[in-house]
């Protein structure tokens, strides 16, 4: 359950870097339906492109993959913490 809910806080983050006018949905479980599937796999690519995820020069592994760029504020850039 705690691997589930980091990952969705992951891609959560790209997804608000992604779109900032991002809206989390009513019921948690929302975020698994298809379409939320869609936002996410988008959000995704468009983080590997921009570069803003973290990779194997940052120790390899669960835990570099996770590291997300990430807005501190609406049309902010987006940085590692």
């Amino acid at each position: 359950m705690g691997l589930e809910l980091g990952g969705l806080i992951v891609n959560r983050r790209k997804l608000r870097n992604k779109d900032e006018k991002f809206v989390n949905p009513d019921n948690l479980g929302d975020f698994l339906a298809p379409e939320w599937k869609a936002r996410f796999d988008a959000a995704d690519d468009a983080a590997v492109a921009a570069a803003d995820v973290g990779s194997p020069a940052d120790g390899g592994g669960e835990l570099a993959a996770a590291k997300i760029k990430v807005k501190l504020a609406p049309g902010g850039k987006a940085e590692f913490l």
